[in-house]
């Protein structure tokens, strides 16, 4: 069990509404640039937000897997030891072999320079099991 706190911490909130509460805690649920952290005082330290990298490739005619094409989707999620990514195919129906990668990296511990082509073209590879030859990068 833990010690209950006297009611001489528990504090008195007013919203912006004119209602009040009093409680011994409270949460903020208010995101990265939090309000409550400021008004509490609370520093706030960097945070490590992601970002993506966009490849832009095509599978060349007569390449695709046969999984993509017994289970065609707009989105395929990849999370395995080699990577997380999410594949996106803009136009399933008219032209499923033109692709884009959405490569999640964390600044300042990634940086664009650790997805060099020859990884990208690596990593689409396996993930889709197909011979690199099969894939050209376009942007």
């Amino acid at each position: 069990d833990s010690p209950s706190p006297s009611s001489s911490s528990k504090k008195t909130l007013t919203f912006s509404n004119g209602s009040q509460i009093t409680a011994s805690y409270v949460i903020g649920c208010d995101g990265s640039n939090s309000t409550v952290r400021e008004i509490a005082g609370i520093e706030r330290k960097e945070l490590v937000h992601q970002n993506l990298i966009n490849v832009h490739f095509h599978i060349k005619k007569g390449h695709m897997t046969k999984s993509i094409l017994e289970n065609p989707a707009m989105l395929h999620f990849v999370y395995n030891s080699s990577n997380v990514a999410v594949y996106v195919c803009h136009s399933l129906e008219t032209d499923p072999s033109v692709w884009v990668m959405q490569i999640p990296f964390f600044p300042p511990y990634q940086s664009p320079s650790d997805f060099p082509s020859s990884k990208v073209l690596d990593l689409i590879s396996k993930n889709f099991d197909l011979p690199a030859s099969s894939i050209s990068l376009i942007s």
